[in-house]
């Protein structure tokens, strides 16, 4: 019975190889070594120790190993899909700090040129249907104040506790006035 994940932490050392060669790691904690060379030396044993205990049926399935390395290198030689080259262009190829080791850090997404008008026109029209508002009778002042007051209360909350922290009549004075101004 065959039972582990040996041969797929096999594919996941050959991709760590090929991404970092010159990475250097300790054996047994005290030796250092680069990468590629331990996992040459790992491949080298595998394949001689594979082919010594053929027949003996040792109970490590040192081609499995090998069958995990080989499938690894042929995942990383096949086309990836676009989603795939998008998450590798948000991974950071260098540290933060020149003194840190490379390693995978998320980054945001560049923002692209259209975004950029797209904001720049709802802005305009936002600004166009302001100069073009009506005046209209203002509420009572104690009314106005007072509302006022209530909506400044809430987004102080949003501010500090977020949009989840409201209750239903938060949110309720939150639309009702985000339509007033709307319409107004």
């Amino acid at each position: 019975m065959l039972i582990g994940a040996s041969a797929a932490v096999f594919g996941v050392m050959l991709a760590y190889a090929m991404r970092w060669p010159d990475e250097e790691v300790l054996l047994f904690g005290v030796v250092p070594i680069k990468v590629k060379w331990l996992v040459t030396g790992l491949v080298v044993t595998h394949l001689v120790m594979g082919v010594a205990t053929m027949n003996q049926g040792s109970g490590v399935a040192y081609f499995a190993h090998l069958g995990g390395l080989a499938f690894g290198w042929l995942y990383l030689r096949t086309p990836t899909p676009q989603s795939i080259d998008r998450l590798r262009q948000r991974v950071s190829q260098l540290p933060d700090l020149p003194d840190e080791t490379p390693r995978a850090i998320p980054r945001s997404l560049p923002r692209t040129r259209e975004r950029g008008n797209e904001i720049d026109e709802i802005v305009a029209k936002s600004k166009a249907m302001v100069t073009k508002r009506q005046p209209i009778a203002p509420p009572p002042v104690r009314t106005l104040n007072k509302r006022a007051d209530a909506l400044n209360l809430v987004l102080d909350k949003i501010s500090e506790q977020g949009l989840d922290s409201l209750t239903g009549e938060e949110r309720r004075l939150l639309e009702e006035m985000s339509r007033q101004l709307r319409n107004d």
